[in-house]
C-alpha cells in the first residue's frame, strides 16, 4: 500500500511538473536558465530550465520545462524559434525583448512522432505546418536578390511570405522557400511567373531612361511578385514543392517568355558604340528580336583591321513577338530566308539621343535582292546590312559644325557689340525722357490742375441747375421765347412783300384797276 501511495504521489508530481523537452542551439546568448520563457501564440507555456554544452563542445543543449497539457502541441513538425529584436524587410520586430529579454516561441506541428531533441531555429517566423496554403521553391542565380521575410505579392497585394533562403554552392544558385496562404494558393498555377519587385528601379536602354517607383510598402520592404502573363491560359494549381525561376525584374521575366529563336549574324561598317546586348531588333517599328552579342566572336570570319573592317553582331529573331509569324524554328527560319532573298536588310538607328543607345531596324524589300542566304563559316545565316544611317547623321552634324565655323564670327560679334551699345544709349534716352515726364507731372502747377478743373465743373453744374424746369429763370426764358415767336409771326407778311418787291418800303404800289366787263 505504501508503495502504491508513493508511486501515485510521484506520478502526480511528475505530471504537475509538465514535459521536459531537449532543444539544441548554436548559441545561448540572451537565454537564461529559469528566466527565459517559452511561449506559444504569445501565451506563456514553459521556461528554460537549464543550459549546457554538448559533448562535442559544438552546440548548446537546453532543457525546456513545459506546463502540463502543453505536450499536445509537440510533434515531429513542431518548431522552437528564438525571438529577439531584429531588423528585416518588414521593419523592426521583437522590440519587447529589449526590456524583457529574448524568449522562445513554440510553433505547434501537425503530424509525426516527437523527436528526442529539437533544433532551435533563428530568423523570421514561418507559417505553421497546419496552416492552409502551398509552399513553393524559387531559384535564382543572383544570391543577393531576395532574403527571408520578404512578402510575396500578387498584383501588389500581399498573399504570402518568403520563409527561408539558402545558397546552393554546387548549383551556384540561391534557393528560397515561400509560402502562399489560402485562399490565394489557387492563384499559384503552372503558368505563373515570379520576379523581384523593387521599390525604385531605373534603367537606361535603347528605349530611353525609365524610372519606376512602387507603392510605399514595396518601397520599404521590396518583395517577390507573381502574375499570369497576359494572353496565357491560367493553368492548374500546383502542389507543395513546385519549383519556379525567380527573375530579377518584370522586364527580365517578360523577355524570358520568348524561348524559341533563330540566331543570325549581321556585319556593320558603322560604329556600334551604343549597341548593347538586349537592344531591340525591329521590323518596320515592330520588335521581332534581340541583340545577343556585340561584337560576336563566334562568327568565324577572319578579317583584316582596315577601313573595310566589318563588326559582327549576333541577333536573335524571336517569332513569338510578331503575330502571324510561325512559332516553329524551321518555319521561322524559312520565312526569314524568304525575306532575305527578297532583299531584307538591317541598319543601325538611334534610339535615344541622350544616352546614345542604338537599335537595329530591318526593312524589306527590293534592295539588294539575292538568290540565296549567305552563311558564315561557323554555320550562322547572315542578314545583310546597309551603312549610312548613322554616317548620314554624323555627316549632317559635321556639316552643321562646318557651316557654323565658317560664319564671320568676328564681324558678327562686332556688329552685336555695336547693336548692344546703341541699345544701351536708347535705353538711357528713354530713361531721361521718363525722368523729365515724372518731374513735369510732379510740378505744383500740374498738381493744381485737378482742383481748378473740379471748381469749374461745380460752377457749370450750378448754372445748369438754375435753368432747370420749375425755376424762375426757366419760366422767364419760356415767356420771352413765346413773345419772340409771336413777333416773328407778325413780321412774316412784311418779309414776304420785301422778298417779292425789294423797293416796297420806298415806292408805293399802284392799286389795281377794277375789271371792266366785255360784251360777248
Amino acid at each position: 500500500m505504501a508503495l502504491l501511495l508513493g508511486g501515485g504521489s510521484l506520478f502526480m508530481h511528475l505530471r504537475q511538473q509538465g514535459t521536459l523537452v531537449t532543444v539544441i542551439a548554436d548559441r545561448a546568448d540572451g537565454i537564461k536558465a529559469g528566466k527565459t520563457r517559452v511561449k506559444s501564440h504569445s501565451v506563456d507555456v514553459g521556461v528554460v530550465e537549464s543550459t549546457r554544452l554538448s559533448d562535442d563542445l559544438e552546440h548548446v543543449v537546453m532543457q525546456l520545462r513545459l506546463k502540463p497539457g502543453v505536450s499536445r502541441l509537440l510533434s515531429g513538425e513542431s518548431v522552437f524559434r528564438r525571438v529577439e529584436a531584429r531588423a528585416g524587410p518588414e521593419g523592426v520586430t521583437g522590440l519587447e525583448t529589449l526590456l524583457r529579454g529574448d524568449w522562445i516561441a513554440l510553433e505547434p506541428g501537425g503530424k509525426g512522432p516527437r523527436p528526442a531533441a529539437y533544433r532551435l531555429a533563428d530568423g523570421e517566423a514561418t507559417a505553421s505546418s497546419r496552416a492552409k496554403g502551398v509552399r513553393i521553391g524559387l531559384t535564382t542565380p543572383d544570391a543577393g536578390l531576395v532574403q527571408a521575410g520578404e512578402p510575396v505579392l500578387f498584383q501588389g497585394y500581399r498573399v504570402g511570405q518568403v520563409e527561408h533562403c539558402a545558397l546552393d554552392a554546387k548549383a551556384r544558385q540561391l534557393f528560397c522557400r515561400a509560402f502562399i496562404r489560402a485562399p490565394y494558393d489557387h492563384l499559384v498555377t503552372t503558368r505563373v511567373r515570379f520576379h523581384k519587385e523593387h521599390g525604385v528601379a531605373m534603367a537606361a536602354g535603347a528605349s530611353g531612361i525609365h524610372l519606376k517607383v512602387a507603392s510605399v510598402t514595396t518601397l520599404l520592404s521590396g518583395g517577390v511578385s507573381f502574375d499570369l502573363p497576359q494572353g496565357m491560359p491560367s493553368g492548374v494549381p500546383v502542389k507543395n514543392g513546385a519549383m519556379y525561376a525567380l527573375y530579377g525584374d518584370r522586364e527580365a521575366e517578360e523577355e524570358s517568355r520568348f524561348t524559341q529563336h533563330t540566331d543570325y549574324v549581321m556585319y556593320f561598317e558603322d560604329t556600334v558604340r551604343g549597341l548593347l546586348p538586349g537592344a531591340p531588333v525591329e521590323f518596320r517599328g515592330v520588335r521581332v528580336g534581340t541583340v545577343s552579342r556585340v561584337p560576336f566572336p563566334g562568327a568565324g570570319e577572319a578579317q583584316l583591321l582596315h577601313e573595310d573592317y566589318r563588326i559582327p553582331v549576333a541577333v536573335r529573331i524571336e517569332p513569338g513577338r510578331l503575330v502571324g509569324m510561325a512559332e516553329g524554328d524551321a518555319d521561322a527560319r524559312e520565312q526569314m530566308d524568304a525575306l532575305i532573298r527578297r532583299g531584307m536588310h538591317g541598319t543601325l538607328k538611334i534610339a535615344d539621343l541622350v544616352t546614345g543607345a542604338l537599335y537595329i531596324e530591318l526593312d524589306c524589300c527590293g534592295k539588294g535582292a539575292t538568290s540565296g542566304v549567305q552563311v558564315t563559316s561557323s554555320g550562322y545565316p547572315v542578314i545583310p546590312s546597309l551603312k549610312g544611317g548613322l554616317i548620314q547623321v554624323q555627316q549632317g552634324l559635321l556639316s552643321a559644325l562646318d557651316r557654323f565655323s565658317a560664319l564671320p564670327a568676328r564681324e558678327l560679334l562686332t556688329q552685336a557689340t555695336r547693336t548692344l551699345t546703341q541699345g544701351h544709349q536708347t535705353l538711357r534716352d528713354v530713361q531721361m525722357t521718363l525722368d523729365a515726364l515724372n518731374r513735369t507731372l510732379s510740378s505744383p502747377a500740374v498738381q493744381r490742375l485737378p482742383a481748378d478743373t473740379q471748381q469749374t465743373l461745380r460752377t457749370l453744374q450750378g448754372t445748369l441747375q438754375s435753368v432747370q424746369p420749375g425755376t424762375v429763370a426757366y419760366t422767364r426764358m419760356v415767356a420771352d421765347l413765346q413773345r419772340l415767336n409771336q413777333a416773328l409771326l407778325q413780321l412774316q407778311p412784311v418779309l414776304s412783300t420785301l422778298n417779292s418787291r425789294s423797293n416796297a418800303l420806298v415806292v408805293e404800289e399802284k392799286p389795281e384797276a377794277d375789271p371792266v366787263p366785255v360784251a360777248r
